[in-house]
């Protein structure tokens, strides 16, 4: 939220409004995030898919709440490399007649799924060592995104298999967790593992509590 809302002088009678107006979209943007997050809290975090996600490295309450909500049923994807490719960390391909290549900056699939395990890839690499070590043994051969990119991806995996088999993280590629997170909020206290089957819809759910 912008605290300074002082207009300059200087500008003239058409700019001056035009900033008034951009202040004002600011403050209802603001207004709707607030009433969207109040909204969703109550619906989400007693989820037991949000549950699992939390406990996941790098996942905070808004990551967890987005790539629950764009992922939208993770039945929907027949394997884990359907995920991958649906949140762009796979590279694109370039084929023409037998030439098959990659391309990266492909725009194929989820853009807002890119940027949540690319963030939770970041905060991942901050406090787990086990993610530094991967990190660190891709950059030995790649560059800085690549090696961030093959964390995300790892990241994505797990949530694949979290999502569909119903467990909770057991680590990374067999590893010893380094470290549990928190029982603190929006991690609530661990709950016998819900029936499997298909996860809710969140329009399921909001109809259910209307009735």
């Amino acid at each position: 939220m912008i605290q300074d809302r002082a207009t300059p002088e200087e500008l003239s009678e058409a700019h001056r409004l035009h900033l008034c107006n951009l202040y004002d979209q600011i403050d209802l943007l603001d207004t709707q995030i607030l009433d969207l997050e109040h909204f969703l809290q109550p619906v989400l975090i007693p989820n037991d898919d949000i549950q699992r996600l939390a406990w996941i490295p790098g996942i905070g309450k808004t990551t967890a709440f987005t790539v629950y909500l764009e992922a939208d049923g993770i039945e929907r994807f027949l394997s884990e490399k359907h995920f991958l490719s649906y949140c762009r960390l796979v590279p694109g391909a370039k084929n023409s007649n037998r030439s098959i290549r990659h391309k990266s900056g492909c725009k194929d699939g989820n853009k807002y799924l890119k940027i949540a395990f690319t963030d939770m890839a970041v905060h991942a690499l901050q406090y787990f060592p086990e993610y530094r070590r991967l990190y660190q043994k891709i950059l030995r051969r790649a560059n800085e995104p690549i090696a961030r990119t093959v964390v995300a991806k790892e990241l994505a995996r797990i949530v694949y298999f979290v999502l569909k088999d119903k467990t909770e993280y057991r680590g990374l590629k067999g590893q010893p967790i380094s470290h549990q997170k928190a029982n603190q909020y929006p991690r609530l206290k661990r709950r016998p593992l819900a029936t499997p089957g298909k996860p809710a819809r969140l329009t399921d759910e909001s109809s259910a509590s209307l009735a």
